[in-house]
């Protein structure tokens, strides 16, 4: 992922942490990011990221590299194997 997102951010001439935090805060699901900053330049870098637009070929490529590889494992969370064998929690607590 990281070197991916590194040649993103080369080909659009951005620091890789803006693409990143552009990249994280478009994710469905994702309210927020949280930014650390040691120095103003950080800072700067993480709050340009709001005002800018990650092309969608880019994104597209920084999910397809993101994505986790799930496998059989996907079925190995308490929610699944409750629906799974029946009985445990309630279907109720499974809905997002």
């Amino acid at each position: 992922v990281l070197a991916v997102l590194r040649e993103i951010a080369d080909a659009l001439g951005r620091p890789p942490a803006e693409v990143a935090l552009a990249w994280l805060s478009g994710r469905p699901g994702v309210d927020s990011v949280i930014i650390g900053a040691r120095i103003p330049e950080q800072l700067e870098t993480a709050l340009a990221a709001a005002d800018f637009v990650l092309p969608g070929d880019a994104r597209e490529r920084l999910d397809e590299v993101g994505a986790p590889e799930l496998g059989l494992y996907a079925i190995q969370t308490s929610g699944m194997r409750a629906v799974l064998v029946g009985g445990g929690w309630p279907v109720e607590r499974l809905r997002p």
